[in-house]
């Protein structure tokens, strides 16, 4: 076995006992995983669609997963794809899960357990379109501003939406998301510059629109699916 396999499925071993704790249940944790695992293996394929040769994902606990490839993308509407791709290869897994609802009793276990891969499928994705760095949707973001809006707005609007969830999470008494998210600005501030790009090729008008239809039909469909989570985390819960 190589050092490369070997470690990843050591990370994947410590992130299966860090959502098992978190949750409860190894069952959960399982279909957590699941859903995660598919979600990074969409990035995958993007990856291979647009040429990349060496391509590799892995868990990392504490934080997720994350896919990447030894090649920098040549544009920025493979930038924009490779972003999608996670959640939008999700969508597919999200419509297998409420398919298999409707087909089993209800109030069974079964149905039980095809409800939460739903919901997970649904707020994982959609938090994961959310303009925040580094997750998918601070790519997209980056991807359809670069070029046509003033330099800098996009790295502006990460560190404002940053900055709102770490006040969010501290309210919530969530300190350990608000600690990353801190850490997470600091190294965007610190490290994440603009001034590349414009070097790639630029979304044209068209791509820039399909590209918006894409990201806010992908981002509401999750957001439905995992709305239940999501107006809990927020305090929306509290105002419907």
């Amino acid at each position: 076995m190589r050092q490369e396999t070997r470690n990843d499925l050591i990370l994947a071993v410590l992130f299966f006992a860090v959502v098992t704790m978190l949750t409860g249940s190894w069952i959960l944790a399982l279909l957590f995983m699941f859903a995660l695992g598919w979600h990074e293996y969409g990035h995958v394929l993007a990856f291979r669609q647009a040429g990349h040769k060496r391509v590799r994902w892995r868990f990392i606990p504490f934080l997720g997963a994350v896919a990447w490839s030894g090649a920098p993308t040549r544009s920025q509407v493979e930038r924009l794809y490779i972003a999608l791709m996670g959640p939008g290869f999700s969508l597919v897994l999200l419509v297998l899960c409420l398919l298999a609802r409707e087909m089993v009793p209800v109030g069974s276990q079964e149905s039980w357990l095809l409800s939460y891969a739903v919901l997970t499928i649904g707020m994982l994705n959609a938090v994961n379109l959310l303009p925040l760095w580094p997750l998918d949707g601070s790519h997209v973001l980056r991807a359809m501003l670069a070029g046509w809006a003033p330099p800098g707005l996009a790295r502006s609007i990460l560190i404002a939406s940053g900055g709102l969830l770490v006040i969010l999470a501290a309210i919530k008494g969530l300190f350990v998301i608000s600690i990353f998210a801190s850490l997470q600005i600091m190294a965007l501030i610190r490290f994440e510059s603009e001034a590349d790009e414009a070097a790639v090729r630029l979304l044209t008008p068209q791509e820039r629109r399909l590209g918006a239809v894409a990201y806010f039909a992908t981002l509401g469909a999750h957001g439905l699916a995992g709305w239940p989570f999501i107006a809990s985390f927020t305090g929306l819960d509290a105002f419907l």
